[in-house]
């Protein structure tokens, strides 16, 4: 305590949540854990009674994440980890992923490219596990517009690509 204030290093129990951790000035500030009554919980930096700075979140859902925060927001560089397995590593807003960055789905598969609040959009390349390919524009996180599609034999096509069918005007290379 300083004065009637909330100094050092403590731990506070509410009925909503649990903090254990640095204060200053009666705030959360500095080095802590602080946990939700539904289990959330995060453990890292805070500043200004927030989550803020380097962190990790553990939802009670089973999903983590690792990496900067804002005011209690995700926000910045890092790495999101769903229950199902999916990963997504890059900038985050508001979150959501939005940037370039990394998806890799539980089943094997990655997208590298561009995504905007938290969807596949934009430009990018989709791996898919069976070696398969596909290069180009990426709406609601399907293929959409000109790409290119590589099979894993060999096989090239180049042209119009709607929800991965190769449709449209285009050119198969064998």
């Amino acid at each position: 305590m300083r004065g009637s204030s909330l100094h050092g290093k403590g731990e506070y129990v509410s009925k909503a949540f649990k903090y254990d951790g640095e204060f200053r000035e009666g705030l959360k500030h500095g080095q802590g854990k602080y946990e939700w009554d539904n289990g959330d919980r995060y453990e890292g930096q805070f500043a200004e009674d927030r989550p803020d700075g380097k962190g990790m979140y553990r939802f009670s859902t089973g999903d983590t994440y690792e990496g900067e925060v804002k005011a209690g927001v995700i926000v910045g560089r890092g790495v999101y980890v769903a229950k199902n397995g999916d990963r997504v590593e890059g900038p985050f807003v508001d979150g959501k992923p939005h940037g370039i960055g990394v998806y890799r789905f539980a089943s094997g598969d990655r997208h590298e490219g561009e995504m905007s609040s938290g969807r596949i959009q934009g430009r990018g390349r989709y791996y898919s596990g069976n070696g398969d390919r596909i290069e180009g524009s990426f709406a609601d996180g399907k293929p959409q517009g000109r790409g290119v599609y590589h099979f894993s034999n060999g096989d090239r096509y180049e042209g119009d690509i709607q929800g991965a069918s190769l449709t449209g005007q285009g050119t198969y290379f064998y």
